[in-house]
């Protein structure tokens, strides 16, 4: 009986396996609305696969259902963006009011193109585009898309 068992579950154990759905963005804010702690959504993005949507409208919204900036960050290791980002992202997520911390994490973690030029700076200034967010795009004003 046992080795029936035993071969059964041999068996079936692959299709459990793969029918692990893969985590979005929806599963985080699901999670979030049900009031799961950061640490236990931490764990799931670690123990899962993940295709999340960390363009700038993706992360305006996570940011909006108020998923924390440690959450963030797991997922941005979990599913690396890969759309390239320009000042006017930048512009948005800044007035969207992400952290300066997120943003920069997006600048190093995204492929970019940042005009950088004196009329780019002025018109990331006359944003209110904070400083510290400026020097780190000045430091890598063009990072290829990754294939």
């Amino acid at each position: 009986m046992k080795k029936t068992i035993f071969g059964v579950i041999f068996i079936l154990l692959p299709f459990f396996l793969q029918a692990q759905d893969v985590m979005t963005n929806q599963d985080i804010i699901a999670m979030k609305s049900s009031k799961i702690s950061d640490d236990m959504v931490i764990s799931k993005i670690i123990s899962s696969e993940c295709n999340f949507d960390l363009t700038v409208q993706g992360i305006i919204s996570l940011k909006n259902m108020k998923v924390s900036d440690k959450v963030l960050k797991i997922m941005f290791t979990a599913s690396p963006p890969t759309a390239t980002i320009y000042n006017d992202d930048i512009i948005s997520l800044s007035n969207a009011k992400v952290s300066r911390d997120i943003i920069n994490r997006t600048i190093m973690a995204t492929p970019h193109d940042f005009d950088v030029s004196p009329e780019g700076l002025i018109k990331l200034k006359t944003a209110k585009v904070n400083a510290s967010i400026i020097k780190t795009m000045m430091v890598s004003p063009k990072q290829e898309k990754r294939k």
